[in-house]
């Protein structure tokens, strides 16, 4: 059941047509991921790890505190929604697919609120917003300023955000097999660490930066493109070839993996993660050394 919004969290903007922007790959990224809804939560596997990471951060920086306002950024099926209601009274899972929040809905429990949007340009009142969470859903911005800046605008002078995306390092292995037989990577370009960085300590925000590997582990090559393509993230940012992958190339790519980077017969799929804890109420940034962790 979703629950009326209050005003008082509201601008006075209508949800964005994502289409209308120009940015017509947020469209196609809305339509898979709103196709894969129902099998997401049995496939994202490596996404629930991280999940559990930024959420203990969410949980150390609360400090035990309940605060009024808390919107997950890119909630999917809002499997880790509900989880925000122990540190805020209303709770909003915002996402760019409709059918992901569809079945949200369908399946999270009561007093949870669901909101279709862009989390670039979020139809949210400035300052309105507690606690911004987000997992592994930032990679999907086209603009990491503009992204910023809405962060800023919509948390509260108190407000803190946990935001976790995928870097520039991520599927390392699969890039070193396509460019082995293709002469260029095969996933989308994600944002480097520098660029978040960059553009957070542009606003007035803190900046505190975590960044760990995990590494997704397939007995296949089949199971390591399905970790990929079955839960929607397999839409092409980089303009290049969609057909890229033709079947001859797979062949040559599986060989490539097999041989070159199996360990003990499993293929690994490295995901290089970054965590961006913001917080207002300072006048001075306080950006910090990146502390590596590995998993």
């Amino acid at each position: 059941m979703n629950t009326p919004l209050p005003n008082a969290i509201l601008s006075n903007m209508s949800e964005p047509d994502v289409a209308a922007t120009g940015e017509h790959v947020k469209g196609e990224i809305a339509q898979q991921f709103s196709q894969c809804a129902a099998r997401y939560d049995n496939c994202a596997l490596v996404q629930q790890k991280i999940a559990q990471w930024a959420m203990s951060q969410v949980s150390l920086s609360m400090s035990n505190n309940k605060v009024t306002t808390a919107v997950d950024l890119g909630c999917a099926t809002g499997k880790h929604t509900a989880a925000l209601q122990q540190f805020a009274t209303i709770v909003v899972g915002l996402d760019i697919a409709p059918g992901m929040l569809k079945f949200a809905q369908q399946t999270s429990k009561d007093g949870l609120n669901w909101l279709t949007a862009d989390m670039e340009n979020m139809p949210l009142a400035a300052g309105s917003i507690d606690l911004l969470y987000s997992n592994m859903a930032m990679q999907w911005v086209s603009d990491t300023d503009r992204f910023a800046r809405e962060v800023d605008r919509v948390l509260s002078k108190s407000g803190i955000a946990v935001l976790v995306t995928m870097l520039d390092g991520s599927f390392a292995e699969l890039n070193q097999a396509f460019a082995s037989i293709s002469g260029e990577p095969l996933s989308n370009k994600f944002h480097s660490v520098s660029q978040w960085r960059d553009s957070f300590v542009s606003t007035d925000l803190n900046l505190q930066i975590m960044r760990k590997t995990f590494i997704d582990w397939h007995s296949d090559m089949s199971g390591l493109m399905h970790s990929i393509t079955d839960i929607g993230a397999s839409t092409n940012t980089s303009h290049r070839d969609q057909n890229a992958l033709t079947p001859s190339r797979y062949k040559l790519l599986r060989k490539y993996y097999q041989k070159n980077l199996a360990v003990n017969q499993q293929l690994p799929l490295s995901y290089d993660i970054g965590m961006f804890v913001l917080t207002k109420n300072s006048s001075s940034h306080s950006a910090e050394n990146i502390t590596l962790l590995r998993s």
